[in-house]
């Protein structure tokens, strides 16, 4: 019969011939057995798990002396379930921005604004310490003030 099926084995355990990986799941063409045991390889990641894409952002604001600032920027998608009058809860993704403080490197959060016209084109954040980094969209893409 086939081979035995372990982890380390690269042929398929029906008819001998090799497997066939795609992200997802390991299977073989010819005869169409799956390899339900196998895991695909973790990816190395960040340490907040999978980040989305990753922006360095240039200072574009009136002050010359911080133009060699960068700013990294990383997207992460925040899920939520929510109330809903007709299903019972439903999830809301949202799309969340965390970047890094230019001057001590430490993750900035989002600092809300209640002020009565506000741009909305503009997201303001706060590192620990203290530094403000305002993001701003611009016509070649963000940057930061």
């Amino acid at each position: 019969m086939g081979a035995e099926l372990t982890e380390e084995s690269t042929q398929c355990h029906r008819c001998e011939t090799a497997w066939t990986i795609d992200s997802e799941r390991r299977y073989c063409q010819q005869c169409g057995a799956e390899d339900y045991s196998w895991q695909p390889p973790k990816r190395p990641g960040n340490r907040r798990g999978w980040g989305g894409c990753q922006y360095t952002l240039r200072y574009v604001g009136p002050s010359g002396t911080f133009s060699d600032l960068l700013v990294y920027l990383e997207t992460t998608f925040v899920h939520k379930r929510v109330p809903h009058p007709w299903s019972g809860t439903r999830q809301v993704s949202r799309l969340v921005y965390k970047p890094t403080c230019p001057w001590c490197e430490t993750d900035m959060s989002e600092q809300s604004t209640n002020d009565y016209g506000v741009d909305f084109s503009e997201l303001r954040f706060r590192c620990p310490v203290g530094h403000r980094v305002i993001v701003i969209s611009t016509d070649g893409g963000l940057a930061w003030r």
